[in-house]
């Protein structure tokens, strides 16, 4: 009776790994959702943060390539500089984001945007097709940074 109530235990266990491993193959051959917006983070060190030109780094206008905007949007402790930047539908907007202060990172939820925390002197760039037009906020998810006023206007005309 012990034998007999033994190889069915092991009959279950073996049932029972077989199942979830299936399940796993499954679910590793679907679709994993939508594609997300490419996002590139380098890191730099503090002093290398410092030798770039004071213009590069506070740069607040748009450089047209074609389609693409560049903009350079820097964090510091509760702000951004541009607080503002403005595009056309359609137009695939590139932002380099620079931290020159504190511990930050670069949300915009209406793109799917939210880059990874970035320490003082890191950058990190994110691209994406602004197709929708309207107005929409970007700034920083970190602690209570935007109740602190850290956060911009995205408008897409």
């Amino acid at each position: 009776m012990g034998k007999q109530v033994g190889i069915i235990t092991g009959i279950i266990i073996l049932l029972a790994v077989a199942f979830i491993g299936i399940k796993a193959i499954r679910h590793s051959s679907q679709p994993q959702g939508p594609t997300l917006p490419s996002i590139q983070t380098k890191t730099s060190s503090p002093t290398e943060a410092m030798s770039a030109s004071p213009s590069a780094s506070a740069s607040s206008s748009a450089q047209t390539a074609g389609s693409v905007k560049e903009f350079t949007i820097t964090a510091s402790n509760y702000k951004f500089v541009p607080s503002s930047i403005t595009v056309k539908k359609g137009d695939t907007v590139k932002i380099t984001f620079k931290n020159s202060g504190g511990f930050h990172d670069f949300t915009l939820d209406q793109f799917n945007i939210k880059t990874a925390n970035i320490p003082s002197g890191g950058e990190t760039t994110v691209d994406f097709v602004a197709d929708k037009t309207g107005t929409f906020p970007y700034y920083c998810s970190v602690a209570n940074h935007r109740a602190m006023g850290m956060q911009g206007n995205l408008t897409v005309q």
